[in-house]
């Protein structure tokens, strides 16, 4: 559960942010058709105890409005370019280094 939220060294929380997104979207779904509070991940390939899981998330308020500022920042970089001058922390990230190479 913690590796789904994000919280462990190997995880960035990619899998509940992809949650908190379909919340995002059905939520603003035009005329308010859907409604989601919760959201579930069902593993197809069961665990060392060779058992199937299910993990059961409900999205907060401040996850939603999280996202929404990701999203817009994110939005904002690319209509202006200035993405293209950000690099990670990662001193091994493939796109840092092409993207390092394009400048030489």
């Amino acid at each position: 559960r913690n590796e789904i939220e994000g919280k462990t060294k190997n995880s960035n929380g990619d899998m509940k942010r992809q949650l908190v997104f379909y919340n995002l979207l059905l939520n603003k779904y035009k005329n308010k058709k859907f409604k989601m509070s919760s959201g579930e991940i069902d593993f197809v390939q069961p665990d060392e105890k060779g058992k199937n899981r299910r993990e059961e998330f409900f999205i907060t308020p401040a996850e939603i409005d999280e996202l929404e500022l990701l999203i817009k920042k994110t939005a904002h970089e690319i209509m202006n370019l200035s993405f293209l001058n950000q690099r990670c922390a990662d001193k091994k990230c493939k796109y840092c280094s092409l993207r390092n190479m394009m400048e030489k």
